[in-house]
């Protein structure tokens, strides 16, 4: 089964033993962008680009690994 994005960053957090509003703050973005990119509300297509890198920072990962 492929894992989506949003499986992937829940996946990544949870290693790194963050929560939603830890990510988001060391990543400088909104806790409810967190939420919704799990939620699968919203995707990594639909992410400035700064975001991803700056997520993809945070979990110690690339922004091709994060979107595969």
């Amino acid at each position: 089964m492929h894992e989506t994005f949003g499986q992937r960053l829940i996946r990544l957090r949870k290693t790194s033993h963050l929560n939603q509003g830890a990510l988001a703050q060391r990543a400088g973005v909104r806790q409810s962008l967190i939420s919704m990119l799990e939620a699968g509300q919203r995707t990594g297509d639909q992410v400035r680009s700064g975001t991803l890198l700056a997520l993809a920072c945070t979990l110690g990962v690339s922004m091709e690994y994060l979107l595969l």
